[in-house]
């Protein structure tokens, strides 16, 4: 074929109205590629490949691109609470699926079943002055499980976070001194102002115990580095 150079001998000429351009040069879908429901790489489903701007209604996202699991984790020597959400990172939002308080070789487990995309909040130990052999007891299985978790998610392939809990109350209560009994009443204000947390059906039912401390972490994290302070739980729980 006279020309036309060996390598590109073959190749069928598109005409310029069958082809989408993309972003990038190397995306292109073609139109009948795109009748049947075919999207390029690197443009998510719910967007026009070129600006990333809202599909028409009707149309499903992809469930990476517009949230992550957040697993939160406040570390005891035996026992560790934690709550499980899914954040909305375009809306801010927090649906809780998860709290409880489990035995900490449990908490490795729920670790290992998370998603690829999920983030993992644990809380650090903060340890000031002089402290005796009993509180020592407590504190030292405490912090080596906190490096289990975090050895954990990164074995997973998670991101992982570790939180002081003075940086929590702060961001939570206003204060690094602020007790329990505040903090948890400034986390039921945050996510479910007006109703009794203890009521089935609530935002925040079924979180007791250590998983209040889990929950103020995610309190930490939407005020700090997400985009909303709204919670919901699902009902069917």
């Amino acid at each position: 074929m006279a020309g036309i150079p060996a390598d590109r001998r073959g190749l069928q000429i598109a005409q310029p109205e069958t082809i989408l351009v993309l972003s990038r040069p190397q995306e292109a879908l073609s139109v009948a590629d795109a009748e049947s429901g075919g999207t390029p790489a690197g443009a998510h489903q719910g967007e026009t490949p070129n600006t990333g701007e809202p599909a028409p209604e009707g149309t499903t996202m992809r469930a990476e691109a517009a949230s992550r699991q957040v697993l939160a984790l406040d570390p005891g020597p035996e026992q560790t609470g934690y709550v499980l959400a899914d954040y909305d990172q375009r809306s801010g939002k927090i649906l809780v699926a998860e709290a409880a308080v489990k035995p900490n070789a449990e908490i490795l487990r729920v670790i290992g079943r998370c998603p690829a995309n999920t983030l993992v909040l644990v809380e650090e130990m903060t340890v000031y002055g002089m402290m005796s052999y009993a509180a020592l007891a407590s504190i030292l299985p405490t912090v080596r499980w906190e490096g289990k978790f975090e050895l954990a998610s990164d074995w997973a392939g998670l991101e992982c976070l570790m939180v002081r809990r003075p940086d929590v109350r702060k961001a939570v209560a206003g204060s690094c001194r602020a007790k329990r009994p505040h903090v948890r009443a400034c986390l039921i204000e945050q996510f479910s102002p007006g109703q009794n947390p203890r009521k089935k059906g609530t935002p925040l039912h079924g979180v007791t115990s250590h998983a209040w401390e889990a929950l103020a972490l995610i309190g930490w994290y939407v005020r700090t580095c997400g985009k909303g302070d709204e919670v919901w739980q699902d009902s069917g729980r």
